[in-house]
């Protein structure tokens, strides 16, 4: 015999469901054996719905959304701060290198020296572009010890 509420298998002269303990109703002609379809799938009872999304939602545990700060994870060396350093170091990098290769440019404008102008250019374009290369290089590094300790984690 099945639940009319919650659908869960009873006893067949059960007085109250052991999954959600609502009274069992004897008079309802419920079919003692399910039906199943072509697949061999049970489908689901009529008269079921399923739960409130509160319901649902209660039983799940709690998960921190991607990205969050999470002290332990800090406090235990498990979460890198590098990678975030990284990013902003690139950023301070780029934009120093760019002034850099601009005073050369105009220097070598305002001293009519040519070379200097083509060296601001191209320096700054190299220079960027190694910079950039070898901060990669540093968080392949991180990504590669986060891809490691995953592996650890799965394997255990």
């Amino acid at each position: 015999m099945f639940c009319s509420s919650c659908g869960a298998a009873a006893e067949k002269n059960a007085a109250y469901c052991p999954e959600c303990g609502k009274a069992m109703n004897h008079e309802t002609p419920i079919h003692e054996t399910p039906t199943y379809d072509e697949k061999g799938v049970m489908p689901p009872h009529p008269s079921l719905s399923p739960p409130p999304p509160y319901v649902q939602q209660m039983h799940q545990p709690y998960v921190k959304p991607p990205g969050s700060f999470d002290l332990r994870r800090f406090l235990t060396f498990e979460m890198m701060i590098t990678p975030l350093i990284i990013k902003i170091l690139y950023v301070a990098g780029s934009i120093i290198i760019v002034l850099i290769a601009l005073f050369a440019m105009f220097g070598g404008i305002s001293n009519s020296n040519f070379g200097l102008f083509f060296t601001g250019i191209f320096g700054g374009t190299i220079g960027l572009v190694a910079y950039r290369v070898y901060l990669e290089v540093m968080i392949l590094l991180f990504k590669i010890y986060q891809e490691l300790k995953a592996i650890n984690k799965n394997a255990k």
